[in-house]
């Protein structure tokens, strides 16, 4: 995720080239999983489940209010995107963790989305992705930080398998990943982004939010959920490996992080047909064969 900005200043060293750059797409599938590892090798298993939970709960609701459900519902989900920090913190501190390491592992994973928001400043000051990455680890911060103080006199609560509690985050994102995979189907949205990995050529992270629009913002952002899908697998396997000593749950743990990534592929080539950074049309082939593949094994996933 941390590879947004490099990726970022990738492309757009590269703008002036006529061809697609694979310098962002190798960071992103080489770098980025190695940089996640890293980051949440050191981090409390229970704080990265809070945080995942909180992220993987903003996007459900962020994805539902950029449908035009009408102007009022809209802004009621906006707040209560922003009040699932505030519920995490609060559940954190009642649980016996710091409510403020949670929003920041919230902000650490909505770090997937920022570069939609980058892409869209990218004629702006030279400063300004930085000021957006402060605002997010500021804002999840302070959210949760919020909840802590109204939960500090509530009463304590005991989560027993903070692994466990993070598998149960990574089933609600995969129900998630198909749900949005099924509005793709039902409104006949699969090619209306018709390059993979990037998207109109640009890096997938950096796809602006301002261009989401029709069928693009559907297929988009069930891209968009692909990532954090595969991110949650990473963590879940890394966090089993680190405090699990089963081996059948570290087999099945390996399993599901296969499963996922072979997915992910499935999905991909079912628009290209191919291994390629092409964007024309006449050079890419979907494939309705692994349109179907793709559908069928997202529900064993």
């Amino acid at each position: 995720m941390i590879q947004v900005l490099p990726a970022l200043l990738a492309e757009v060293a590269s703008s002036e080239s006529n061809g697609v750059s694979i310098v962002p797409i190798v960071m992103l599938f080489t770098l980025g999983p190695i940089a996640v590892l890293l980051v949440t090798r050191f981090i409390d298993s229970l704080h990265l489940a809070l945080g995942f939970g909180a992220t993987t709960a903003m996007w459900a609701l962020g994805y539902v209010s950029m449908m035009a459900p009408g102007f009022w519902i809209g802004e009621a989900l906006f707040l209560a995107t922003l009040g699932v920090p505030v519920a995490a913190g609060a559940l954190t501190r009642r649980a016996g963790a710091s409510p403020v390491k949670v929003g920041l592992v919230c902000a650490f994973a909505n770090l997937l989305i920022l570069g939609s928001f980058l892409r869209d400043e990218k004629g702006g000051a030279a400063w300004m992705p930085g000021v957006y990455v402060v605002g997010l680890f500021t804002a999840c911060a302070v959210l949760a930080a919020i909840g802590g103080l109204f939960a500090r006199r509530a009463k304590p609560i005991t989560i027993s398998s903070p692994v466990g509690l993070f598998a149960g985050v990574c089933a609600a994102t995969v129900f998630i990943l198909l749900v949005t995979g099924g509005l793709v189907t039902g409104l006949e949205s699969g090619l209306a982004v018709p390059d993979w990995p990037n998207s109109f050529g640009h890096n997938m992270l950096l796809y602006p939010i301002s261009e989401m629009r029709g069928g693009i913002y559907y297929e988009h952002a069930h891209r968009l959920f692909g990532m954090l899908v595969g991110v949650a697998a990473l963590v879940f396997t890394g966090l089993v490996f680190r405090e699990e000593r089963r081996g059948w749950v570290r087999a099945l743990a390996c399993a599901f992080l296969a499963m996922v990534c072979v997915q992910g592929l499935l999905g991909g080539l079912r628009v290209t047909g191919r291994l390629t950074t092409a964007t024309s049309g006449l050079e890419l082939q979907p494939s309705t064969l692994l349109a179907i593949v793709h559908g069928m094994f997202g529900q064993i996933v």
